[in-house]
């Protein structure tokens, strides 16, 4: 009797075996996947918020420059320093994208 059980089960057609499996392991790659978007928002949010900060920075120390008549080379500086992180950032964001339109295309 065991044998005959075996043989029904592998008998089954592949599409009917992978739909019994597919629950289990959607829900937790689903999960994962939730897991890592979370992460890369909190990443993407603390980015972004460091980037405002520059720039904030960067404004006061121009307005004061502009009071003293004064300090392009300085304002220059922070100018370049902003767009690198600026640019920084939108690459991150282009990786993070990326990895989860992977992510998401392996999926299904």
């Amino acid at each position: 009797m065991e044998n005959m059980h075996l043989r029904r089960v592998r008998t089954m057609p592949r599409h009917s075996q992978s739909l019994t499996m597919a629950p289990y392991s959607s829900v937790s790659l689903v999960e994962q996947l939730e897991d890592r978007i979370l992460c890369h928002e909190k990443t993407t949010a603390a980015l972004v918020e460091h980037a405002f900060r520059i720039k904030d920075d960067i404004v006061n120390s121009l307005q004061k420059m502009q009071n003293k008549g004064g300090g392009d080379r300085l304002a220059r500086l922070f100018l370049e320093e902003h767009i690198r992180n600026i640019t920084a950032i939108v690459k991150q964001l282009n990786r993070d994208i990326e990895v989860l339109q992977e992510q998401i295309r392996a999926r299904d």
